[in-house]
């Protein structure tokens, strides 16, 4: 027992303490990527990558209307991401729960 035991604590996944450039060249890619942070993880997408996905237009980030900010968060809070997001002046992080 003590031997599983340890063999547990060692393939335990140590969240990384800095946030990692997720894929974001699709939706379905960064939904992978944020499905794949261990725990406690962050990662980010930079504004221009945010607005190409979560835009309808080709406005800039800064210029985003509630429906973009509501597209990427409804897209956060499916519930297979378990994560959260802010946005920061020229990224989104996104921290896995």
């Amino acid at each position: 027992m003590d031997w599983f035991k340890s063999r547990f604590r060692q393939s335990k996944v140590i969240a990384p303490s800095w946030p990692l450039h997720l894929d974001a060249s699709s939706e379905g890619a960064l939904s992978v990527a944020l499905q794949s942070l261990p725990v406690g993880a962050s990662g980010w997408i930079s504004k221009s990558e945010a607005a190409k996905l979560y835009s309808t237009s080709d406005v800039a980030f800064d210029e985003w209307d509630s429906a973009g900010i509501l597209a990427l968060s409804e897209f956060a809070a499916y519930e297979e991401h378990r994560c959260d997001f802010r946005l920061e002046s020229d990224r989104v992080i996104f921290t896995r729960t």
